[in-house]
């Protein structure tokens, strides 16, 4: 009767409206098959709506809308499961995962563990970031040294600004330990400018 009246695609969307996902699959499976993703991702859209997590997952790779149930997990801050579905079904999200979480980590104040997911997300520019912004300038020096050689002038600059700010810094061996810090990264004429400085 629903087929012949052209009501099929009518009584799928009233069953998924009214939350019979049951019924809207059975009929989209025998009728309209294209509609199994739609519903899928509206079931598991209602499912996480409802705290139900690995039952939303299961309709997000479903719905193939891995980054969905991705997203899902980000959200509730479970990231062992959001790097499982990475893992298992989008590695591209991966690196997102770990600066998500990156962010949780560097808010309370574990500036090394996020600095550890960030270099995981190859995202060092991120640890930078949050160093300078929470005026870490060692760990900041520390980390342009080792991961971002050609920043290290610009931390060295940032780390002066900082002292000048707060009235301190800006002595001979301040300037001094600038010089010899971008001496040995090869960086010549802001050696120069620093030793010049240290008068």
């Amino acid at each position: 009767y629903l087929t012949k009246h052209s009501l099929v695609e009518a009584a799928i969307e009233y069953a998924a409206e009214n939350g019979s996902f049951d019924m809207a699959m059975e009929l989209a499976t025998q009728n309209m098959p294209k509609k199994l993703p739609e519903l899928y991702l509206k079931h598991a859209l209602f499912l996480e709506d409802d705290e139900q997590f690995a039952q939303a997952e299961d309709k997000f790779i479903k719905a193939n809308k891995p980054k969905e149930a991705i997203d899902m997990y980000v959200h509730q801050q479970d990231w062992v499961s959001a790097l499982r579905v990475a893992e298992g079904y989008d590695p591209t999200a991966i690196p997102d995962v770990y600066v998500a979480q990156a962010k949780v980590k560097a808010e309370a104040g574990e500036f090394k563990a996020a600095e550890e997911l960030y270099l995981s997300a190859s995202r060092p520019e991120l640890a930078l970031a949050m160093y300078q912004e929470a005026d870490r300038w060692s760990e900041a020096l520390n980390l342009a040294k080792m991961h971002l050689p050609h920043r290290v002038a610009e931390v060295n600059g940032g780390y002066q600004s900082s002292q000048t700010r707060k009235g301190k810094g800006s002595s001979k061996n301040d300037y001094m330990a600038v010089g010899r810090s971008l001496e040995q990264n090869k960086q010549w004429d802001q050696a120069i400018d620093a030793y010049l400085n240290a008068k």
